[in-house]
């Protein structure tokens, strides 16, 4: 697409009528083919930018005549040169950005495809099935340590174990919830971070991108550690079970979990 760009006394004129009237419709469509014309030399923009770089500058036309006025530049043409590299530069960044995005989706759990929900939600069901063969305390242990939802019958039973021992379990649920909200929010938190590292390793922008690999996987460590929702040590206190035996029984249940899931696939 060639672009004739206008001469030095067409743009003056364009912007002398807008200081003149307040009317930048002119300057608009006269200074965008000049930035276009400028940015598709200097850069080789391809025909999709140039649209972009000329709407782009529509819309910010009046804020490049009030910005050269107030800072008082003396040579206009020479100005907008100027005005229209960093604009050009601007939307590469902005391309950058979104081609970044598209490729941060791929493993961004709030951007995640409905397909792989789907998958998530079929790996429940069939976690939860065998979970149905395990007692219930042990059953109540793992959807405690990997937030599971407790079924009506598991929270009538913890309930129980919990009046034995004297704790108020409404009391308990409320701490159970807000410590679920509280680690969302932590992991929101190392998701944007884990994110920004991932950009800066794609986009090759950091200068230190082992610096980058290596804040991404420790980052990616903490983020794993809170797929378990409560420690040993808390379900043993939680349950009142020894810390020694809480472990067998987290071991044991995974095990039994385990092979009835590969029994099936072999089936």
């Amino acid at each position: 697409m060639r672009i004739e760009r206008p001469n030095d006394k067409e743009l003056i004129n364009s912007a002398e009528k807008y200081y003149k009237s307040g009317n930048p419709d002119e300057f608009a469509r006269v200074g965008g083919l000049w930035v276009v014309a400028y940015a598709k030399a200097r850069f080789r923009l391809v025909d999709d930018m140039v649209s972009d770089l000329f709407l782009i500058f529509h819309g910010k036309a009046e804020h490049c005549l009030k910005t050269y006025r107030d800072k008082e530049y003396k040579y206009f043409p020479a100005f907008l040169n100027v005005y229209a590299k960093h604009l050009t530069l601007n939307l590469f960044r902005t391309s950058r950005q979104k081609n970044s995005d598209e490729y941060l989706s791929l493993w961004d759990e709030d951007r995640a495809r409905p397909e792989h929900r789907i998958e998530w939600e079929d790996n429940l069901h069939s976690l939860k099935q065998e979970m149905g063969y395990l007692q219930p305390i042990d059953r109540i242990a793992l959807s405690l340590k990997f937030n599971i939802d407790l079924s009506r019958k598991d929270f009538e039973f913890l309930g129980k174990v919990f009046s034995e021992r004297d704790i108020c379990i409404h009391s308990f649920m409320e701490y159970h919830f807000r410590k679920i909200e509280e680690i969302k929010l932590r992991k929101a938190s190392l998701l944007a971070a884990l994110n920004a590292c991932n950009r800066k390793i794609f986009l090759n922008t950091g200068k230190d991108i082992d610096s980058s690999q290596r804040r991404k996987n420790l980052i990616i460590r903490k983020i794993e550690k809170m797929n378990n929702l409560y420690s040993l040590k808390e379900l043993s206190r939680i349950l009142g079970i020894p810390r020694f035996r809480m472990r067998k029984l987290i071991e044991n249940s995974l095990t039994t979990i385990r092979g009835g899931i590969m029994e099936k696939f072999a089936a």
